[in-house]
């Protein structure tokens, strides 16, 4: 199981590549922005095809550089694509389906097609398909109470 408070971490910092790219490399994150309007184009095949690398491999470098724990080095690299961490697929797995759970409620923008979360990645961190509908729905409700607390205190 994965501790809570590493799960929270990796969950906010997983897309710190993007805001690396945003910031130090403008004019080409609005390129790969502007890419995304394609069909089935992903963030990452558009940085990769615009960079040559992609947000999680430049979260993973400054993740190392920060000399953050190898459990965040390895959610930040491999939120795409868990199965292929090298000590703690759970943690990327988790970061990979709290990011697809995120976009299925719309919550931010993660741009490009969505991908749905695989039953593959799901049960590398102890999900299943039953469990991870529930979270979502209890999120969506929860989002939806905390929306008319706000709109009521208008």
């Amino acid at each position: 199981m994965v501790n809570p408070e590493i799960a929270f971490t990796a969950g906010l910092i997983h897309d710190m590549g993007k805001v690396v790219v945003d910031r130090y490399l403008h004019d080409s994150f609005k390129t790969i922005v502007t890419m995304l309007d394609e069909p089935h184009m992903t963030m990452s095949i558009a940085e990769n095809e615009v960079l040559g690398v992609s947000h999680a491999e430049i979260g993973q470098h400054l993740a190392i550089y920060w000399n953050l724990p190898e459990l965040l080095r390895e959610a930040v690299g491999y939120h795409h694509k868990p199965q292929d961490a090298p000590e703690n697929p759970a943690i990327a797995a988790l970061a990979a389906s709290a990011d697809a759970m995120a976009r299925e409620l719309r919550i931010g923008m993660g741009g490009g097609a969505d991908r749905p979360v695989s039953q593959a990645t799901m049960r590398l961190c102890g999900l299943i398909p039953e469990i991870y509908a529930e979270i979502r729905e209890q999120l969506r409700d929860g989002l939806d109470e905390q929306i008319q607390l706000f709109v009521k205190d208008k």
